[in-house]
Order: C-alpha cells, then structure tokens, then sequence
C-alpha cells in the first residue's frame, strides 16, 4: 500500500470509493518497478480498479527530461561563449576604429608637411621667374 500508516492508507481508499471519484496515482514498488494505479466509478455502481506498469514509460521520461536539461546548460554556456566572443570582437572593432583614425590623421598630417616645402619651392620658383622676366624686361629697353 506504500509508505505510511496502512490503517490511513485504507481509510483514504475507502473513501474514494464511498464518494465515487476517480484517481490516478503512481506508486514505485522496492524493485523499483512504476504502477500507475487509476480507480473509475461505475455507472450502475461499483468501482474499477486498473493497474499499469508503466516503468519504462517513466525512465525514457526521465531520460527526456535529463536530455533536455543538459542540452538547455549547453544551450547557455555557448550563449555565454558567444557572448564573450561577441564582446572581444566589438573591442577589436573599436581598437581598428581607433587605430583606422589615427593612420588617416597621420597621412594627413604628413601629406601637409610634404606639400607645404613643395609648394613653398613652386611660390620660390614663380617669384624668381617673375623677376627673371622683370629683369629680362629691363635690360631690352
């Protein structure tokens, strides 16, 4: 009848089947064999009692939930992994960013210090052949 006091026990079922009401319930013997018991009232009176072994019904249940709930942990450590790798890659983009940046301030600080002497050399120029021609123009007359 299971664990408890056997005079309580029949006592419960007996008044299940006074009052007619159905039940369902497991019990789980010391072989570890699983009964669902399921008791229905009868129409014209009387009580039908059903005993199911349903031990392999509940071990692949079992093996079920044990599937799932490994497979929900490895669900949320590669979230966690992913998650990481997510954060190092948006660091890495940001570093690039940076990085990205300071070389095109770079090349515009160097191009300026190239071309300012050149162009100083090109004004130079223009000036000395503004002169040349001013000095050619003066010798002619």
């Amino acid at each position: 009848m299971g664990p408890g006091d056997p005079e309580e026990l029949v006592a419960k079922r007996l008044a299940h089947l006074k009052r007619g009401t159905p039940y369902v319930f497991q019990r789980i013997r010391p072989d570890g064999t699983v009964l669902e018991i399921r008791g229905q009232p009868m129409p014209a009176g009387g009580f039908v009692t059903s005993y199911t072994d349903v031990t392999e019904y509940v071990r692949a249940q079992r093996a079920l939930e044990e599937a799932n709930e490994s497979l929900e942990r490895r669900v949320r450590e590669r979230t966690r992994a992913l998650s990481a790798m997510n954060e190092e890659l948006l660091a890495a983009k940001a570093a690039a960013e940076r990085a990205d940046q300071s070389k095109t301030r770079f090349l515009a600080a160097a191009s300026h210090d190239l071309l300012q002497p050149l162009n100083a050399a090109g004004l130079f120029a223009g000036a000395l052949t503004q002169k040349l021609n001013v000095w050619k123009g003066s010798n002619r007359v």
